[in-house]
């Protein structure tokens, strides 16, 4: 699992220079992706919060969405059960494919 490393770090000036070819400039925005990643998706989750803050109604969406999402694609282990109704796996994946047209 990765790790968030320190912000400090990541904004280390001495670490801002040029590279000297484009198979170096490659090389460092893989290895950058790779090690920063989670203050990469830290920041970006940070942003769409706040753009999504001044409209409420895409953040309810939104919030809907990750969560049919989350529960449908990580914690389905059978038969979906709501309200005494049993749902299957092809129920699930329409679900997931109009969850998608959706978002």
């Amino acid at each position: 699992m990765a790790t968030r490393r320190p912000w400090a770090e990541l904004f280390n000036r001495s670490s801002f220079f040029r590279p000297y070819g484009c198979g170096k400039a490659i090389f460092r925005i893989k290895y950058n992706l790779n090690y920063f990643g989670v203050n990469y998706a830290m920041a970006f989750l940070f942003i769409l919060f706040l753009s999504l803050l001044w409209h409420p109604v895409s953040m309810i969406v939104f919030i809907i969405i990750f969560v049919t999402r989350f529960f449908l694609y990580f914690s389905l282990q059978g038969p979906v059960v709501l309200f005494s109704i049993t749902f299957d796996d092809r129920v699930a994946l329409l679900v997931n494919f109009f969850n998608h047209l959706l978002a």
